[in-house]
């Protein structure tokens, strides 16, 4: 279904200090069109400004919203994320001042959030227990809210954060008994208490703009009018808004021209203080 794929290796050393993994949303023929070229653009940012110790992998899959059966191969995806996460830090994580930060793209929020659950309860065995205390930050991207109180708004929603409209799949996919698994996964994990930090990055609206039709700074996929709150020292703790200080961001908060850049660059060199 899917595979962990190095991007990136480590220059001058056989183990990186910072391991950023990174899982899109739904299959697309490059990696750009799974996020959008201005995350692609930071993601090399990084590389360039944090290398020799910096190691980039990111969890390719052919997933499609099809049918209803979709949603279970989210699922399945998680808990394949999951063992592969696992030997990735038996493989390249040398120890535990290794700092692993995980970024889920849309759809593939849910997918990182499944395999978290997964690993979480076997914390006790080696391999998970490196994985959790090696995973210092965790970023979800343009995932959707579903509560109970919004029920009503599920199917809209998912929609948004898929880029679809309504005329594009059936009613039943995007309806709140079809996506309620997305629900259970994000209700389990809020359940889980993990010495990381959260940072979310959520967008009220959708840029549709065809990829190949280039924008100074907007493509489809784009989180454009984004807001992002953090988790300071556990999952657990309440969420705290850091967008109060930036203004209105019409553009994509991954452009390089964005006020959130900064604090991008920060979260992925792990400066990022509290």
């Amino acid at each position: 279904m899917g595979r962990l794929t190095r991007l990136h290796a480590v220059e001058g050393a056989d183990y990186p200090k910072t391991l950023i993994v990174v899982v899109p949303g739904l299959f697309a023929n490059s990696l750009a069109e799974q996020t959008c070229p201005h995350f692609m653009e930071w993601i090399q940012h990084c590389h360039a400004v944090l290398k020799p110790s910096l190691e980039v992998w990111a969890y390719l899959h052919d997933i499609k919203v099809k049918s209803i059966q979709s949603w279970e191969l989210v699922c399945e995806a998680g808990r394949e994320l999951y063992h592969e996460l696992v030997t990735l830090c038996e493989d390249r994580v040398e120890d535990l001042d290794c700092n692993v930060i995980t970024i889920g793209y849309r759809l593939g929020a849910f997918m990182l959030k499944k395999a978290i659950i997964e690993a979480y309860p076997q914390r006790s065995h080696d391999g998970e227990s490196a994985l959790l205390q090696c995973l210092d930050t965790m970023v979800m991207i343009g995932d959707p809210t579903l509560k109970d109180a919004n029920r009503e708004e599920w199917s809209s929603l998912v929609r948004k954060f898929l880029l679809l409209f309504s005329n594009q799949l059936p009613s039943e996919i995007c309806c709140g008994q079809a996506v309620y698994c997305m629900k259970v996964i994000s209700d389990r994990f809020e359940e889980i208490t993990m010495y990381s930090r959260l940072f979310h990055i959520s967008s009220s609206s959708v840029k549709s703009k065809p990829f190949f039709r280039r924008s100074e700074t907007k493509y489809e996929g784009c989180v454009c009018d984004a807001s992002v709150t953090v988790r300071k020292w556990t999952t657990a703790d309440l969420d705290e808004v850091l967008s109060g200080d930036e203004g209105e961001q019409k553009q994509c908060v991954f452009h390089r021209q964005s006020k959130y850049h900064r604090k991008l660059d920060m979260i992925a060199a792990n400066q990022w203080e509290p």
